[in-house]
């Protein structure tokens, strides 16, 4: 809603808080599903749950609301796959350490430790 109604995620202010907001979602979902995974599905299905409920947005809208969120789900993979370099330089960093000084999040090395989990599970 937010970003149809105009306000891009970025490095300052409300569009800050929409960034945290976007990235956190995105890390719920990848957890919950065990692994990275497109979100464009999600995002038709939601569009639908929100017309069904008076917010429908134009097509010209629901592209560019689409285009941002890929976006942001872009950048995070990216931040991801630094994470999974960060983790394995430094495998006893305490979560706090990696936290404050990379910004990786408990959620983020959570799902670091699964893909790692599941490349070792598939190369036995």
């Amino acid at each position: 809603i937010l970003l149809a109604q105009g306000l891009l995620p970025s490095n300052k202010g409300h569009g800050y808080v929409l960034r945290k907001l976007m990235r956190r979602f995105l890390e719920t979902v990848w957890s919950s599903l065990g692994k990275p995974t497109p979100i464009n599905e999600l995002i038709q299905r939601l569009s639908h749950a929100f017309e069904s409920h008076g917010c429908a947005v134009g097509v010209s809208e629901y592209t560019n609301v689409a285009d941002k969120i890929t976006e942001e789900e872009t950048a995070l993979l990216n931040i991801l796959q630094q994470a999974e370099q960060i983790i394995r330089q430094h495998p006893d960093a305490s979560p706090q350490i990696l936290h404050d000084t990379y910004g990786i999040s408990k959620m983020l090395m959570t799902l670091v430790q699964q893909n790692q989990h599941n490349k070792k599970g598939g190369e036995s």
